[in-house]
């Protein structure tokens, strides 16, 4: 069963299927270490149990890369949710569609 994430606004972003972490369209993100999203950057973590936020402080970190998965089933969009501050030191995840 996949999650779905949002972003600070409360939209919904981001879905993650067992350790993988897709867009809403089904582009592979990256795989979840922890909290953190990783392909072969740094691309957000799971912050307050639901939101995708970036942390500034990692963008210039790189891993390897692992081979990109399959497209999954894309589950059905959730409707949005409340509004949160977005702590220090962390911005809105930008995706590239």
């Amino acid at each position: 069963m996949a999650t779905w994430l949002f972003d600070s606004q409360g939209h919904p972003i981001v879905f993650v299927k067992d350790d993988k972490v897709f867009s809403g369209n089904g582009r592979f993100i990256g795989r979840l270490d922890d909290d953190e999203v990783w392909h072969g950057r740094y691309k957000g973590e799971i912050v307050k149990g639901d939101r995708f936020l970036y942390k500034t402080s990692k963008g210039s970190v790189i891993r390897g890369t692992p081979g990109t998965p399959g497209i999954p089933g894309i589950p059905g969009r959730p409707g949005s949710k409340s509004t949160i501050s977005v702590p220090s030191g962390y911005r809105d995840v930008i995706l590239e569609e």
